[in-house]
């Protein structure tokens, strides 16, 4: 009779080892056969920053946004409702012609004639390499709808191939005279409107991102009346989730209700020119400080900081006469395997150092800060430029490893 029993128990668990691997196999064929992957954890979203003053020549006779001034925000120079042919003009040197957007045309005469990165066949080629460098979104500097500084981001909307790229907005909190989120309903409501499209970047289901920096003691005391909380309820009344905020400063993530700390760009290292090696030490110690804050950390990777163009032609927006001193204070450009190392750097944090909420993104300075020092787009070609080799660079590390 025992044999009897274990005859049975020897059959039955049999049946049940075959039954197993057969589930197996067939769970491994499904997978194959549907391209579900056997990653438990998608990559870190890898983002890049926007500023898009390359905008092209105005045609004569448009009326641009009248400069306005807000109380509290002091400024220098009368400001230019033109910011792009202030951006032209300082770039148009020989000297730094090396930093010049690939779609940059010249005059007969040798000079810079016009950069209008507006253009959608230029924006639907800079979607394709950047998808195919590895930057899965941009983070555009955000300006009231009918400010110049706007018009890429609207062309961007009209591209075909756009969603190859989503795009989530960085509320300046500091406009000067090129618009004041707190102060005006309109720029509030052109915010709504874009959160809600497709195309913005979101997360945890619903949650559309946004990046918060340039705080004055204006803004500040708009944000304590109330300016930020209304906007949050007027994104959950359009059936979204509550943004995504990620500020510059841990106490106003605590204050604000914040979801993580980021920043536009690392602080800037004073003293003679640099390195690039010294400002990529200075930023990634600057993410573990962010960490002892508790509050989850969004790498905010830095492409260089070099921006005599802009001192040697000063902009309205900044205004001022800079002393020697200053045009010394420089980042010595990376090179592209420096910079793709550094940025490689900041999605591998994710593995070291995960977040609470299991969101996990990385950000860079910047996409097209061409004239400030910051750019990882394509340029244009040896023997002038370096063309695409950052995002080659960026690409070579990335692909690989994700």
């Amino acid at each position: 009779m025992m044999q009897k029993r274990n005859s049975h128990r020897m059959y039955w668990k049999r049946k049940a080892i075959f039954f197993a691997a057969g589930t197996t196999l067939l769970f491994m064929f499904c997978i194959m056969e549907t391209g579900i992957s056997a990653e438990p954890m998608p990559r870190p979203l890898l983002g890049a920053i926007r500023w898009d003053a390359w905008y092209g020549k105005i045609p004569e006779g448009t009326k641009l946004r009248a400069p306005k001034s807000y109380p509290g925000i002091p400024q220098d120079l009368p400001f230019s409702p033109d910011p792009g042919a202030e951006t032209r003009r300082a770039l148009d040197e020989p000297m730094w012609y090396w930093r010049l957007p690939f779609y940059t045309e010249f005059g007969k005469d040798g000079k810079v004639s016009d950069i209008n990165g507006t253009a959608r066949e230029v924006l639907e080629k800079e979607i394709e390499l950047a998808s195919a460098s590895g930057i899965d979104y941009w983070s555009f500097a955000f300006y009231p709808k009918d400010c110049p500084l706007s018009y890429t981001m609207q062309s961007y909307l009209t591209c075909p191939n756009r969603a190859k790229v989503p795009f989530c907005l960085f509320l300046i909190l500091t406009h000067k005279n090129y618009g004041n989120f707190t102060r005006d309903p309109e720029m509030q409501k052109f915010a709504l409107d874009l959160a809600a499209r497709p195309e913005y970047l979101k997360v945890q289901g619903n949650r559309p991102v946004f990046f918060l920096s340039f705080f004055t003691d204006e803004t500040l005391q708009a944000f304590r009346e109330g300016v930020w909380e209304n906007f949050c309820k007027q994104i959950e009344a359009k059936g979204l989730g509550r943004p995504y905020a990620i500020f510059n400063q841990p106490v106003l993530n605590r204050e604000f209700k914040g979801d993580a700390i980021s920043a536009y760009c690392p602080p800037q290292i004073k003293g003679e020119p640099r390195p690039y090696s010294d400002l990529v030490k200075n930023t990634e110690s600057l993410w573990l400080e962010w960490e002892k804050s508790g509050m989850n950390v969004v790498p905010c990777c830095t492409a260089g900081w070099d921006n005599r163009p802009r001192m040697l032609h000063p902009v309205s927006w900044i205004g001022g006469v800079y002393s020697g001193k200053w045009i010394e204070r420089y980042i010595i450009s990376g090179s592209p395997q420096e910079i793709a190392a550094h940025i490689k750097n900041g999605v591998d944090w994710h593995k070291t150092h995960p977040s609470k909420d299991g969101v996990k993104l990385t950000i860079i300075y910047a996409w097209n800060e061409y004239d400030e020092g910051g750019w990882i787009a394509p340029t244009l070609p040896p023997p002038v430029g370096e063309g695409t080799a950052r995002l080659d660079a960026i690409k070579k590390l990335l692909r690989p490893a994700y």
